[in-house]
């Protein structure tokens, strides 16, 4: 129990390297599924972004808008009116007989009274265009500085593309989207994340469990004895202080070596 507390810090610093070392594996061996949910991320958030401007923009411009309104709503009931005076004028001229219409053929006094009411509804219709194509040009050139118009929804090709230059928080946020998800194929994912997770800390973790479980070995015992021979030396002031033990060795003489002496003593005698 002991050791297993002495290496618990270890066992942790192992956990937290195979987390480390797990995530980006999970990245790459799920790396389509990333993409498609990055694109959808992608896709939402121009949306988003989008309808944030055209908000912004319909506050800001709320009395054009609201002229723009009102005078395409008169224009088009008024040109919807004017076209209905034209088809009785026609009946007029030609003697039709209606609830409208007199039923004289020729242009008489009714004719001309339905003419002056369509030339003054033209009038007010000619006003109305000229009006609503000022009023739509200065918000098409609000939209333009306001870069409304540029902000269009992305294609295919640019979702792959940003997508595919995607950092590592936004495909690790996109990972942790796919396996917090409530649908199948969301937690088939969360299981094998999981899996791969327990797995890599398994291999950090193995030689240490290893190595406590097993018996101790002469490396262990030759530590242990070291251990206690330092312990021992620290604990008694006496082992401290007393001399240590020296070797000694023997010089060797030329009486132990006769060849050498005879060799000396001939070369004197030579001199």
């Amino acid at each position: 129990m002991t050791q297993f507390y002495q290496a618990s810090p270890r066992l942790v610093l192992a956990v937290l390297i195979a987390i480390v070392i797990a995530r980006p594996l999970e990245l790459k061996i799920f790396d389509k599924e990333i993409r498609e949910k990055l694109k959808e991320r992608y896709l939402a958030d121009q949306q988003a972004q989008i309808t944030r401007l055209q908000e912004s923009f319909k506050t800001n411009y709320a009395l054009e808008l609201s002229m723009i309104s009102r005078h395409q709503s008169e224009y088009d009931e008024l040109d919807r009116d004017t076209a209905r005076l034209r088809e009785e004028l026609k009946a007029e001229v030609f003697g039709d007989k209606t609830s409208t219409t007199s039923g004289i053929v020729g242009y008489g006094s009714y004719a001309k009274n339905k003419e002056a009411v369509i030339q003054s509804k033209q009038a007010r219709l000619d006003y109305l265009a000229r009006k609503l194509a000022s009023l739509e040009e200065f918000v098409n050139r609000q939209k333009e500085v306001e870069g409304i118009n540029s902000n269009l929804m992305l294609s295919d090709a640019m979702l792959d593309q940003k997508a595919s230059k995607a950092g590592f928080a936004d495909r690790n946020w996109a990972l942790g989207a796919l396996t917090h998800a409530t649908d199948d194929v969301s937690r088939s994912s969360a299981h094998a994340v999981t899996f791969i997770t327990l797995l890599i800390i398994a291999f950090e973790c193995a030689p240490l469990i290893v190595k406590l479980l097993s018996d101790a070995g002469p490396s262990d015992v030759d530590i242990r004895e070291s251990e206690a021979r330092i312990i021992a030396r620290l604990a008694n002031p006496a082992l401290i202080d007393s001399p240590r033990s020296v070797r000694h060795y023997n010089t060797p003489s030329f009486r132990s070596m006769p060849g050498r002496r005879n060799r000396f003593s001939g070369y004197r005698r030579r001199r």
